[in-house]
Parts: C-alpha cells; structure tokens; sequence
C-alpha cells in the first residue's frame, strides 16, 4: 500500500477543477444521452437490446447509460433539496405557486410559500439526503467513471461537494471517498501531482471484490505513468469481473423447456413489435465491466511497449556503420545487448495489447449486408410476384427455383430459409423470405483468415453513386465510444510486433471499413478526438506510407 502523502500547495493561479474533469476519453461520451428524459432513453436501451444483430450500440454501455443518468439525476435531485433546505412538498407548492394563481404575488416578492409551517429540512434529514445521494453518485462511478463523469458534469454543480459533506460527519464511508476522490478540486492538468493513492487503497483494502475500484486505481497509475502497476490492478480486476459474471449466470444456463421456447417464438411472430419494446429485467441486464478492463489494460501495454522504442533505437545505425568498418568494443557490445532485450520488449508488450484490443474487439458485430446474388434475385422474385399476371410462366418458374432450391452459402455454410410454398404469392407472419446477413465479430475482420465475404475495400470506383451509397448503407456495426481508438491502437500493435506489410495493409482497409460506418447517433456524438489515430497517421507519414496505402487515411475514413 502506498504510503500516505502531504497534499501539495497549488501554484498561484491555477485553474482549479475537479478530478474527475481530467479523466481521458470524455469528448468520446458526449451526446444526446445526456439530455434525453430518462424514460425515453431507457425504451431506446430496450429496443436496442431486441434490435436485429448487430446491433447499433453495444447493449453493455446503453444499459449503463440509462443507470448512470438515473443515478444522476436522483442524487441531483437530492442534492439540491438538501442544500435548499426545503422539503420536496415545499419546494411542489412552490413551483405551483409560480405558475399558477399565486405566481403574480411570487413574482412581486411578497414571499408567499404554500405548504403550511415546518417546511425546513432538519440537519440529520439533509444529512441523510446527502447520504443517499453520495450511494448513488457511487453506483454511477463503479458501472463506469468515464461515462458518469461526463453526467455529473452536465448536473448541478452542488454535486461536487455532497461526499465532503458526508465526509465531515463519517470519513469512513467508503461511498463518500469513493465519490470524493473523483470530485476533489485539484490544478488543472496536473493530476498526476496532486492525486495520492491512499483513498483508493483504502476503498480496496475494504471492499478487495471491488473491481470497478481496481479499475480507478489503475487509470490514475496511468496519469503516474506506473504502467506495470495499472496492468496488475487491470488483471486483478479482470478476474474479479468474470468471476462475478459466472455467478450471474448460474442457474441462467439451464435448458429452457421445448414448451417454453415455443410459446416465447410465437409470441415474438404474433406481435414483433411489442415483443421488441418489452423491458429487459435490471439483473438480466447486461454489464460493460469486462470491455472496460479490456480496453484500459490493452493500453497500458502499449503504453510500455512505446516506453522501451527509444532504448531500442538508440544508437543503432552508429552502431551498424562502426561495425562494418571495425569490430566493436565490449562496451558497444554491452550497449547492442541492451537494445536487444528492448526491442524484444516492445514486441511482448505489444503482442499483449493486440491480445487485449482483439478480446475488446470480440464484444462487437459487424456485417457485410446481404449477399448481392441473394439481394438480386430476392427483388427478381418481388417484380415477378408484383406482376405476376405480366410475367412469363418459364421465367417466374426459373426464378423461383433458384431461390427455393439452390443451395444459398451464408458464412461458409449452406441457407435453407427459403423453403418451397404450396401457395406461390403466400408469406408467413406477412414478411418475405429474405435470409438475414451474416454476422461476425469485429475481431474475425483481423483474423489470419477474415469472413470470405466481405465487400472489397477501398470500394471500386463507380460512376454510378446509388449503386456506391446502397453498397456503404448495407454495412453495419455494433457502436461504442471507444471502438474507433481501439481500432487505430490496434493498426500501431501491429506496426510495433512488424506485422507484413500485407497483411497489416488488409488490416488498415479493414479499420477504414469499420471506422466509415461506425456511428452512435442519435445516442452519441461523432466522436472528435481519437489520440491512436492522430498517432498512427502520424507513423504513416514518418514511414512514408511503407505499407503502400492507395489513398491518404483521411480518404480511406
């Protein structure tokens, strides 16, 4: 445990802003999800969850969404109550009394307030108003810090001090310091100076099965550039967090009775969409821990790997034209050895991140759209159906054989959804047989073998721009925040481990895919920032485009 620390000075006009102001990645969060009223935002979490794969947003981070802003809103509610001093009647009659008859004798100040006598709120009821309040700012933070504090910020700013508050009265509450360390006003980027580990070992040495504190910990290592330490406190998290996610699915995993199943599909086909809008239990929900932890430690290790690069650079080339004109000196030798062991560093460390990014990536789908043969012929079997008494018997027969008895390959593996109809122009549940596309996860795009059939990319030039734009509309990708950094950090794990140039040229094509097509709205804003693709722009460049990309990044994205 770290021991304790005297709290520096701050230096004379500095900015002084919240901890939690400092965390990375914030720009990424920001979107309509912050203002969007709780109850509507958590039917889109709903319909998004029953939504055809893949899915628009992963299901994990929506469904923290909607906890994160009803946590939020609910300590803002009691924080402000607390701090007004008036009861939550008072503070009704109040706003009734604005807008209603009594707002004229309100409005000339004549003080009126409805509600009686003993409207003020008694020190242990503020108390305990900021109590819960402080639980719930806690809740918000442990399912993600980086999501709540974006939240927090857009709240009230009587937020930042309800944990001190509670603080005074019982420094043990491990809420309180939980939500205190993230609110503490420090200099402004200067977080690594001004912020001590001692709460969070605290937290930790109270509650070890906390991964969500491990996870804190070890991004604030990452300020202190202790990377060895924020991986440690990643993997013990990691284990924590799928330790848990077992229990939860024990009991879960049983088979489900035949009966049961049957009586589940036909009420999906009888009502689909009141099936979709059905709201997912809270424990049934599912939990964005593991992505997290993924992510943060992937980055960790690219972080060291880039910490050996310039001992594993340093004085090569002297080295390389001293040794061909003469033999070196031990000393040359010894330094040689040195930049051996680095760069066998960068690559472990490196090989590590691509694991973590391509476990991270694995969470997410992605896919290629509908084949264009069955596309093709499916509006083939549209027109003739539409005209069916204009159509030719031979042709509609021809058709209609193709795709009822040809053998339709989808992911490698033969289709058998569209099955021959007694009736020619019947349907069942009013729906046409189109088979659905194939789904992958994003993490087969960068396997040693990627999904045969994927859309080539760079598209080819066409003159005609519908057949381009009907070709970019039938992709898609599961959304996340993050995606797009982990995407471009994997391009420079691949770069450090000297992936073929290729091999990683198909990789960059396949980032290019995904990137173009990832998109959040209406949830989330396009994402402005992304420091891994400045940096691996910037290599393209210094290693003049040594993987031979036919377009600059900017026209591939």
């Amino acid at each position: 445990m770290a021991k304790s620390q005297t709290p520096k000075q701050p230096p004379k006009q500095a900015l002084i802003i919240c901890r939690h102001k400092h965390w990375r990645y914030i720009s990424a969060f920001h979107g309509p999800w912050l203002q969007l009223p709780p109850e509507i935002l958590e039917s889109l979490a709903h319909s998004n969850f029953h939504a055809p794969r893949p899915h628009p947003v992963d299901p994990c981070l929506f469904y923290d969404l909607v906890k994160i802003r009803r946590a939020v809103d609910e300590a803002t509610n009691l924080a402000v109550r607390a701090t007004s001093g008036l009861t939550s009647a008072a503070l009704s009659c109040q706003a009734n009394a604005a807008n209603g008859i009594l707002g004229s004798a309100a409005h000339l100040g004549l003080g009126y307030v409805a509600g009686g006598q003993n409207t003020k709120l008694s020190r242990e009821r503020k108390y305990r108003m900021r109590e819960l309040a402080t639980q719930k700012l806690s809740h918000a933070y442990h399912l993600d810090e980086i999501a709540a504090s974006v939240a927090v910020m857009q709240s009230a700013s009587t937020l930042e001090d309800v944990a001190q508050f509670v603080l005074q009265r019982c420094a043990a509450d491990p809420d309180a310091k939980y939500v205190h360390f993230f609110h503490e006003k420090i200099p402004s980027r200067m977080m690594a100076e001004y912020t001590p580990l001692d709460p969070l070992d605290h937290i930790i040495s109270e509650r070890p099965n906390d991964g969500s504190a491990l996870r804190t910990r070890a991004l604030t290592r990452l300020f202190k550039e202790d990377y060895v330490g924020a991986v440690r406190d990643l993997t013990d998290g990691l284990s924590i967090a799928r330790y848990m996610q077992q229990q939860h699915r024990v009991g879960k995993d049983q088979l489900v009775l035949a009966s049961t199943a049957r009586e589940e599909a036909e009420a999906r086909r009888a009502n689909p969409r009141e099936w979709r809008d059905q709201p997912v239990k809270e424990e049934d929900q599912p939990n964005s821990l593991e992505t997290q932890l993924l992510f943060h430690r992937a980055g960790a290790y690219l972080s060291l790997a880039h910490q050996h690069i310039s001992d594993a650079l340093d004085g090569l080339k002297d080295f390389e034209a001293q040794r061909e004109q003469s033999s070196p000196s031990p000393e040359e030798k010894e330094a040689h050895h040195n930049r051996l062991e680095n760069r066998k560093l960068v690559k472990t460390y490196a090989k590590r991140a691509l694991r973590d990014y391509v476990a991270f990536l694995s969470h997410f789908e992605y896919t290629p759209g509908i084949n264009p043969a069955v596309a093709e012929g499916f509006l083939h079997k549209a027109h003739d159906v539409a005209h069916g008494a204009n159509s030719s018997e031979p042709s509609y027969r021809k058709r209609t054989q193709e795709l009822t008895d040809s053998d339709i390959e989808v992911n490698g593996q033969a289709y058998t959804a569209l099955v021959p109809r007694q009736r020619e122009f019947e349907c069942r549940d009013g729906t046409w047989p189109l088979p659905p596309p194939a789904i992958h996860p994003v993490s087969a795009l960068f396997s040693s073998t990627p999904p045969p059939d994927l859309p080539p990319y760079p598209p080819p030039l066409s003159h005609n721009p519908a057949i381009t734009a009907l070709a970019e509309s039938q992709e898609a990708v599961t959304y996340h925040p993050l995606l797009t950094d982990a995407l471009h950090s994997l391009l420079l794990c691949h770069a450090l481990v000297q992936t073929p140039p290729t091999e990683l040229r198909r990789h960059a094509h396949n980032v290019a895919r995904l990137a173009r097509v990832c998109d959040g709205y209406p949830i989330f804003l396009a994402a402005t920032r992304s420091p891994a693709r400045a940096d691996w722009i910037d290599v393209l460049r210094r290693a003049g485009n040594w993987i031979e990309l036919g377009r600059s990044w900017e026209q591939l994205v």
